[in-house]
């Protein structure tokens, strides 16, 4: 390394640096002064920070659902698996920010008793075993609501695929 290069990198740097300063004083200011954001960057937050709320929301009540609890839901559904290789219709927010839907394909795991009417069904549930089980593939349809305590489940339906 000679002294040629080493005074040319030290340059290159030091005009760097002296380029840099003013960018990174007006930034400094603008945080200092408190200046807002505009409008458009605040709008873009709220909406972000609207749709996590909402998968938090949704995952909390498959999580309920495949618990077993069965909140504002079919009873007869015992687990609810999502199909990871369809694509959500994503989260539609109303233009107002108050309320939202979505739409899910997934694999529902469903639990129904025998009626008791024949000999054999009433054998079944004597020896604890009066119940058919079944998957079958539905798409959920969910709108949600936002109140003054955040968001929450207005309605749940789906329909067979």
């Amino acid at each position: 390394m000679n002294k040629h290069s080493t005074a040319t990198r030290r340059m290159f740097l030091k005009g760097g640096a002296l380029l840099a300063a003013p960018v990174a004083a007006a930034s400094a200011t603008r945080v200092l002064a408190g200046a807002r954001p505009p409008a458009e960057l605040e709008e873009r937050l709220g909406r972000l920070e609207d749709e996590a709320a909402l998968r938090e929301l949704h995952q909390s009540w498959l999580r309920a659902i495949n618990a077993g609890e069965r909140p504002g839901f079919d009873p007869a559904v015992t687990h609810i698996a999502e199909d990871s290789s369809a694509e959500a219709d994503g989260w539609r927010l109303a233009r107002d920010g108050n309320g939202a839907s979505a739409q899910f394909d997934c694999t529902v795991a469903l639990e129904s008793r025998l009626p008791e009417d024949s000999t054999l069904a009433q054998m079944a549930h004597a020896q604890g075993a009066g119940v058919v089980h079944t998957t079958e593939r539905r798409r959920l349809l969910i709108s949600y609501r936002k109140g003054a305590r955040g968001w929450r489940i207005e309605a749940i339906a789906s329909r067979v695929r």
